[in-house]
């Protein structure tokens, strides 16, 4: 009998576990964050091996780097919305062309999961990235990103996320398309590579 109840009480304890586990609120307020990037992108194409297609004769090939801040809402719901800025440099490849420094506002729309173990996966809502760039050559101009994805983790008490370029197999290649003012087709599409890391804080519920 003792055997017994020493077993129901461990099931019970499991239970009640299981229970705080799954009764954790959902991931739900306003966080501020810091993120720097890299990337290589191409006018080109990219191919399956991830090599650039840069030719020898024009700058259809660059590398930038960004570093920014922004406010990001989970609604708890699995779904949220980012407002931002970037301050990004630009270097050609080959050097035909100037480098040049950027900056940027952009908005989009994303969503997430939250798993058991803390860990955290993201992705940019394809068709709600949008983009004007403030300084710079192309000063004026405006641009979308298709989409691609986060992942991180979350600390026990919601405060402070990780988020990080997931190592997909194969790797993601976002799309870019830029634009003149008031212009509804876009003058150039890039294709590009890029490694991120990001790092949220709570700001407000």
């Amino acid at each position: 009998m003792r055997r017994v109840s020493r077993h129901i009480i461990l099931a019970l304890g499991v239970g009640l576990l299981s229970g705080i586990a799954a009764a954790d609120p959902p991931l739900k307020g306003k966080y501020g964050s810091t993120s720097s990037s890299a990337c290589i992108s191409t006018t080109s194409t990219i191919g399956t091996d991830l090599e650039f297609n840069c030719s020898t004769t024009t700058a259809n090939c660059w590398q930038s780097t960004f570093s920014g801040y922004a406010v990001r809402t989970f609604n708890g719901d699995g779904t949220g919305s980012v407002q931002g800025t970037d301050v990004s440099t630009i270097i050609p490849v080959p050097f035909f062309l100037q480098p040049h420094g950027s900056s940027d506002t952009f908005s989009y729309d994303f969503t997430y999961t939250v798993a058991e173990d803390g860990s955290i996966d993201a992705k940019v809502t394809p068709g709600t990235w949008k983009g004007t760039i403030l300084t710079g050559p192309s000063a004026g101009d405006t641009y979308t990103v298709d989409t691609f994805s986060y992942t991180g983790w979350i600390t026990k008490d919601r405060q402070v996320l990780t988020f990080s370029t997931p190592t997909s197999s194969p790797l993601e290649i976002e799309t870019n398309q830029y634009y003149k003012p008031n212009a509804t087709t876009p003058y150039d599409t890039e294709y590009r590579i890029c490694h991120r890391s990001t790092v949220l804080i709570k700001i407000g519920n």
